[in-house]
């Protein structure tokens, strides 16, 4: 995917793809991480010309998609 994503919106985006509404409680007493993950795709498509075809929404969805499918 090459951007950066915070876990709220990886949640947000499991919800849209699967329809569900759940309701969701952040536990603000636990400490908390580093609050969101950047991953660079500067250096393979450098070296190999790699370019991401989907964007992550496809890519969850895709995969939420998959696992129903082989959980029947």
């Amino acid at each position: 995917y090459g951007g950066g994503i915070t876990i709220g919106e990886i949640l947000n985006t499991i919800l849209k793809v699967t329809g569900k509404n759940p309701e969701i409680k952040w536990d603000n007493t636990k400490p908390t991480t580093i609050p969101f993950r950047a991953v660079s795709t500067q250096r393979i498509e450098k070296e190999i010309g790699f370019e991401p075809k989907f964007s992550f929404e496809q890519g969850i969805k895709e995969t939420i998609d998959w696992y129903i499918k082989e959980q029947k």
